[in-house]
């Protein structure tokens, strides 16, 4: 498996997308601007690169360039469950989800054909759909089939449904949940409402479909031209523990930088809730009461935690000073800042000065788990509790431009007894880091 493609290749790919773009005219806003690339101006991805362990905690699953990498848990073993993008750089990433049965795996790919395009006519145009497909890497379904972007599935707790985002409008993302087997598409969120409703005393239709509000008749918006309104984030939805209700981010505010708010709906769509600002994809608690956030605090980034409904703030820990948050040379600059509790709900896992951490929920006591995590452009890495909660993966995505390697390795809670899963052969590929060695 190869490693991605370097900073510098990424960069003129974007800036060929943008030529052609502007030498082709306007396009169908039932077909992406940018199939397979960046659609969504001023919006950042999250989660690009994902690690997840199987339920039994013997495997891991992760993105390698453009494939889905699966490396057991002593580093023994490397295969590719899957190739997503055989033809074209990804620019959002795959997103992988494990079914909680441990026996597929749903993810976002660029694999498929979509037909001739407004921008390419010449040629097919790709662009993302879900795929589930086994562990084994075989039985692959196709989930969608529409010439828009469909991206972050996720599982439901019970393995019977996977919400989603998608845009079936062009640069409008919505929340969906599907039947597993991609049947029976609902919409649950298309663009939120309430921060407008409250800004300009002006109720619109909860839940309804408008991003961009114009300017009306007899209606003061001061300077606002145009007035952005909520969208569905490009981030991950997150289903509580119980399965009733997803957690997702909304992007609100002027056109870039858009602030992110929390927002949470039932599964049916029903009782939407705009929870609370943050500057990271939260999470939920193991017995789904609480949920993790960072927010401001003063001038300080900080670790909360927050009930379901958005009551009750409790601050844990400061993560950073706002000043170096928001300089854009920082870790945190960064749309994969982990955070995510540990399985028994004692400590949660966060991204700290070029490293891991993880507080105690109780006694706010932090430990330093990992320091001078090396960081390239604005990746940085990405880590995950076992299932038994004893070890943490972390994941750093290798670049060829600055010469740093892809690492994946294990530690123990405490930080210790780091285990090496992956290393780079001679060729510079992907392998094993502990190969078996071969009978003499």
């Amino acid at each position: 498996m190869r490693r991605d493609w370097s900073t510098l290749r990424r960069f003129l790919l974007l800036f060929t997308f943008l030529i052609t773009s502007a030498c082709s005219g306007s396009t169908s806003t039932s077909e992406p601007a940018y199939p397979c690339g960046p659609f969504f101006i001023g919006e950042r991805a999250y989660k690009q690169f994902p690690l997840e362990w199987t339920p039994d905690g013997n495997l891991l699953i992760f993105r390698a360039g453009t494939t889905i990498g699966v490396v057991d848990a002593i580093g023994t073993n490397l295969r590719t469950l899957a190739d997503a993008n055989p033809g074209n750089e990804l620019m959002y990433g795959i997103h992988v989800d494990i079914s909680p049965d441990g026996r597929q795996v749903v993810y976002s790919s660029c694999e498929f054909p979509t037909g001739g395009g407004t921008i390419r006519p010449a040629r097919k145009d790709f662009n993302y759909e879900l795929v589930l497909v086994n562990l084994e890497g075989t039985e692959k379904q196709r989930l969608t089939l529409n010439t828009h972007l469909d991206l972050y599935p996720a599982w439901s707790p019970n393995g019977s449904r996977i919400a989603f985002v998608a845009n079936p409008r062009s640069r409008h993302a919505e929340l969906y949940v599907m039947a597993a087997d991609g049947s029976d598409v609902r919409q649950v969120a298309t663009t939120l409402i309430e921060s407008v409703t409250e800004r300009y005393g002006k109720r619109l239709a909860t839940n309804a479909l408008h991003t961009h509000w114009k300017r009306g008749e007899g209606e003061d918006l001061s300077d606002d031209e145009d007035a952005w309104l909520g969208a569905v984030a490009l981030a991950p939805p997150l289903w509580s523990p119980d399965g009733k209700r997803l957690a997702f981010l909304v992007e609100e505010g002027e056109y870039g930088p858009y602030q992110k708010i929390l927002y949470s709906v039932r599964a049916d769509g029903t009782d939407l809730k705009r929870v609370a600002a943050t500057e990271a994809l939260p999470a939920w608690s193991p017995d789904g009461q609480r949920i993790a956030l960072v927010t401001y605090a003063g001038d300080d980034l900080a670790l909360y935690t927050i009930l379901a409904d958005g009551s009750d703030p409790k601050l844990i820990t400061t993560v950073t000073e706002k000043e170096t948050f928001e300089h854009r040379n920082s870790r945190y600059f960064s749309a994969d800042f982990t955070l995510s509790w540990s399985p028994d709900g004692a400590q949660i896992l966060y991204t700290c000065d070029f490293g891991a951490c993880v507080v105690n929920v109780g006694n706010s006591e932090v430990t330093v788990l990992v320091e001078g995590t090396t960081k390239w452009d604005e990746e940085t890495y990405i880590a995950a509790w076992s299932p038994d909660g004893a070890r943490i993966a972390l994941y750093v995505p290798g670049n060829d431009y600055y010469n740093i390697p892809t690492q994946l390795y294990t530690i123990a809670r405490d930080g210790t007894d780091r285990r090496d899963l992956i290393a780079l052969d001679t060729s510079g590929n992907l392998a094993p880091a502990n190969p078996p060695k071969e009978a003499p």
